[in-house]
């Protein structure tokens, strides 16, 4: 005989949209989150770029490493007939090359193999870093200063032996150096910082200080690493990051000077100018903006970073790799941002990778010079 089921107590009608209305809730947060972030963080905005770009240009890149080494020795062989020195920058000494590599700090301890490679594969030169973006100074600096040895990295390379390998083998050594995005000096010089109006520092979105472009121990901070690595052997100084704070709460800065940032920012540019030719009148200084700089008017603003057309040295525009994907595929809008440039002196282009693309930038903007890797 079967036993009857006691059914179980009702304890009432279970909701099936319940579950879907928290998980659809959670989704909706997370996006928010995501979308949010994108909008406010530069860093995660470039890694998301990069991510894109990987799977974008999967497939392209072994034809792209032929035809970016084809077309370096083509501007090689092209050299002896292009423009004279006279004609690219009014120094019959300057040289200015047609393809550079970016070689990390990493690999500069054993300078030969990384030369002689970038050599072989047609280019004319390498870029190196010398301070970069935080205030880290990553060669070895005879600069006795507390802030400069607070910035020293612990692996850093020698430049001046870096220098005389390049001269060896006839390349171009061009060096990077951040000029105010620097998070440490202003932690031990004096006056250098940018503050707010209580007196202490302004940290940005990214809780990082910043060298204030109006102080005059900032700027002379910038110019001294300046005059060391000129006498350490570079060929060419690019000057990166000639800019105020924009990520953050900006209102908060007190500035003291009332003159424009604009303004401001070529006075330093024009000091750094006189500061190189009193060092060696062969040795070049360029000045790095990003490609934000020509289609972000908040962010070029904020920055500061409205003094293209008035530039008064080479200019080199670093395209992002979310700058990379967009104007790859349209070439037009590449050229018309830039086409209000000054001639005087040759226009770079700095890209994150070697692409199929680099040439048709290239051509473009009617750029003197690529530089691959940044």
């Amino acid at each position: 005989m079967t036993r009857n089921r006691i059914p179980p107590p009702y304890t009432g009608r279970k909701s099936r949209h319940r579950k879907t209305g928290v998980v659809l809730l959670i989704l909706c947060a997370a996006l928010f989150f995501v979308v949010y972030t994108y909008r406010t963080d530069d860093g995660f905005r470039q890694a998301v770029a990069s991510v894109l770009t990987v799977f974008q240009q999967k497939g392209v890149y072994a034809a792209s490493k032929s035809n970016a080494a084809d077309s370096s020795v083509s501007h090689k062989e092209n050299l002896d007939s292009s423009s004279s020195d006279e004609d690219l920058l009014g120094k019959p000494s300057t040289r200015m090359g047609k393809s550079l590599l970016y070689i990390p700090s990493t690999a500069l301890h054993n300078p030969d193999s990384v030369i002689s490679m970038a050599k072989e594969s047609g280019y004319d030169g390498i870029v190196v870093d010398l301070k970069v973006q935080g205030g880290a100074i990553e060669y070895l600096s005879n600069i006795d200063t507390e802030a400069v040895r607070r910035a020293q990295s612990a692996e850093a390379y020698d430049l001046h032996n870096v220098a005389l390998r390049c001269a060896e083998q006839g390349m171009r050594l061009v060096g990077r150096l951040s000029a105010f995005a620097d998070h440490q000096a202003p932690a031990s010089i004096q006056g250098s910082g940018v503050l707010v109006s209580s007196g202490v520092f302004f940290l940005d979105g990214n809780y990082q200080r910043s060298l204030d472009p109006y102080r005059a121990p900032a700027l002379e901070y910038v110019a001294a690493l300046l005059r060391e690595v000129i006498q350490q052997g570079v060929n060419e100084v690019i000057v990166a990051d000639v800019r105020f704070p924009y990520y953050g709460r900006v209102n908060l800065v007190l500035y003291d000077e009332v003159r424009p940032k604009p303004e401001q920012l070529m006075r330093c540019i024009a000091y750094l100018c006189e500061t190189a030719a009193g060092e060696s009148a062969d040795v070049v200084l360029s000045v790095e903006l990003p490609m934000r700089a020509f289609y972000d008017a908040d962010y070029a603003s904020s920055a500061g970073q409205l003094f293209a057309s008035q530039l008064v040295a080479p200019l080199i525009v670093s395209l992002s790799s979310a700058d990379l994907l967009r104007f790859s595929t349209d070439l037009h809008l590449l050229s018309t941002l830039l086409e209000n440039l000054p001639s005087d002196f040759p226009l770079t282009l700095s890209i994150p990778q070697e692409t199929v693309s680099a040439q048709a930038l290239q051509d473009a903007v009617n750029a003197q010079r690529l530089i691959i890797g940044q």
